[in-house]
């Protein structure tokens, strides 16, 4: 690997233009190219994000990153010591962790019409919205967005008067309030577990 000099560049700035996605729009000079051998390269090849000739390909330098990636995989795929690591790392959840109670109280039940509407997650705005309509949620309906409402800060009494005041508009057992206002030591599911 190495750099391409100012005057191939030059002789192949339109084909580079054309060849690479992040060259269009930006003059050639200003980027900088590298010149690889194709089978350092295949996944971009593969994509058709280079310009190929003789051989090498045309790499511009933010897309350089694969390259090294797939340089440096099968010496981190052959060290026994990360072997364990590797094997789980498929299965790792690597989004928010709802399980800490870092947000309790940020938000009042005043907000939750609007927050509901703006920033709710789709399946949640649909629990909300059908709450509101219907005054009723099934039980995982009512275990999902209690567990939620939990989850985004809505304090204990807030989410209690919350549900109080949405199952006396219906025909809601008032035993179900506590359960669906989280006095069960739980936190939030995971989206990836809701959506199965």
């Amino acid at each position: 690997m190495f750099q391409v000099s100012p005057e191939e560049k030059k002789a192949l700035s339109e084909k580079l233009i054309n060849s690479s996605y992040s060259g269009s729009g930006c003059k050639v000079e200003e980027q900088v190219f590298y010149k690889v051998p194709f089978q350092d390269a295949l996944d971009l090849v593969r994509m058709r994000k280079v310009y190929l000739k003789a051989g090498y390909v045309y790499i511009p330098n933010q897309d350089i990153v694969s390259i090294l990636t797939a340089r440096s995989l099968p010496t981190v795929l052959s060290d026994e010591r990360l072997q364990p690591l590797l094997s789980h790392l498929s299965h790792a959840y690597v989004g928010q962790d709802y399980s800490i109670q870092k947000s309790v109280g940020k938000i009042s039940l005043e907000q939750l019409d609007s927050l509901s509407e703006k920033s709710f997650p789709p399946c949640m705005r649909q629990l909300h919205q059908s709450l509101r309509e219907n005054h009723h949620l099934r039980h995982g309906g009512r275990m999902q967005y209690g567990l939620f409402l939990k989850g985004i800060g809505l304090t204990l009494d807030q989410a209690l008067q919350f549900w109080r005041s949405e199952f006396t508009k219906g025909k809601v057992d008032m035993d179900k309030v506590a359960v669906a206002s989280g006095r069960l030591v739980s936190s939030p599911p995971l989206f990836e577990v809701i959506n199965g």
